[in-house]
Formats: C-alpha cells, sequence, structure tokens
C-alpha cells in the first residue's frame, strides 16, 4: 500500500511539473519580449507568472516563475513587490540564486538596511565563486558595510577581494576602499 502510495505522489508530481512547464513556456515568450505586465497577469489564454508562482509554488517551473515576477517588478519600478518574490524565491547556490540575493540585497540598500544588504551580498559572492562577479558582489558588501559603520567587516571583504580575486577589475579599486575604511577609523578615534 505505502509503495502504491510512494508511486502515485511520485507521477502526481512529475505531471505537476510538466503543467507548470508548459504554462511557463507560453508565457515566457511575452516575458522574454520585455511585456512585463502582461507577463504578470497573462491572457486570455496564457496563465500569468503571478498565478504559476502560486499555483505550482511546489515545482521548478513555478519556482521560476517566482524568480521572474520579481525580475518583472523589479523592471517596473516596484521594488517592494519584488523583494516579496525575490524572498520566496528558493536559491539553488548558481548563477540565478546570486543574482536574487544581489538583487534583494539591493533594494535592501537602497532601503538603508545596510547590515542585511551586505550580508546578502557577501552570500551572492559565495554562491557563483566567479572571477568576475564575486569580486563585483564584495564591493558592493563592502560599501553596505561602511554604510552600516562596520568598518572591520567592509575591511575583510575589501582584503577578501585583494587576495582571492588579485586579478579582477576589482581589485584595483580595493587601495581606494581600504583607504577611506583606515581614514574613517582615524577619524572615528580622534
Amino acid at each position: 500500500m505505502l509503495i502504491a502510495a510512494v508511486g502515485f505522489y511520485l507521477w502526481n508530481a512529475q505531471q505537476t511539473e510538466a503543467e507548470a512547464q508548459e504554462h511557463l513556456g507560453q508565457i515566457e515568450r511575452v516575458y522574454a519580449a520585455g511585456n512585463y505586465e502582461q507577463a504578470l497577469q497573462g491572457t486570455e489564454s496564457q496563465m500569468g507568472l503571478l498565478e504559476i508562482a502560486d499555483t505550482y509554488s511546489g515545482t521548478n517551473a513555478g519556482n521560476l516563475a517566482t524568480f521572474y515576477v520579481a525580475n518583472a517588478y523589479l523592471r517596473n519600478d516596484m521594488p517592494d513587490e519584488a523583494l516579496t518574490y525575490l524572498q520566496r524565491f528558493d536559491k539553488d547556490q548558481d548563477l540565478v540564486g546570486a543574482s536574487a540575493l544581489a538583487a534583494e540585497a539591493s533594494i535592501l540598500e537602497d532601503r538603508g538596511e545596510f547590515s542585511e544588504a551586505a550580508d546578502l551580498y557577501e552570500q551572492a559572492a559565495s554562491y557563483v565563486e566567479s572571477a568576475s562577479l564575486s569580486p563585483r558582489y564584495l564591493i558592493n558588501a563592502g560599501r553596505a558595510y561602511e554604510s552600516a559603520g562596520n568598518l572591520d567587516a567592509a575591511q575583510r571583504v575589501y582584503t577578501e577581494i585583494q587576495e582571492t580575486y588579485a586579478d579582477a577589475p576589482e581589485s584595483e579599486e580595493v587601495q581606494r576602499h581600504l583607504a577611506r575604511v583606515n581614514a574613517k577609523r582615524a577619524q572615528s578615534t580622534s
């Protein structure tokens, strides 16, 4: 009996994923064309990203629709709505997960939530460990840490760029950032 129940569950999950993929495939063309509002809401014949994200939230396609919803809201200059969906998005440790974390961090930084933003930027850097993206995320983390007044953390991430990504273009900026952190330290002790 248990084997039959597990088999039915797996079959049902596959069917649900296939349905979600089909709906997402139809609306992705609208999304890719930059018609974000229509992609969010759908059409008479196509389920929109919002409905796909909600209806199929337990599927990979539903999760990807959640990411697309967040991005569409960002493109429509609706950061609060985007943040809601970025936080719902189940992030893998890959390029998409890193970009979702960085987008979330950017929104929080704009809101003045600098410590939280810095933590997310650092997490994004660790998700991809890319010589092209990680240093940029770490620069952003350092800037946010500085804004939060956490000079030790800012120095730590700037130094990490210097030591780990010495060949990255951002490493050329690091000396300037470290000098600014040291000047802020000196200013706070005088």
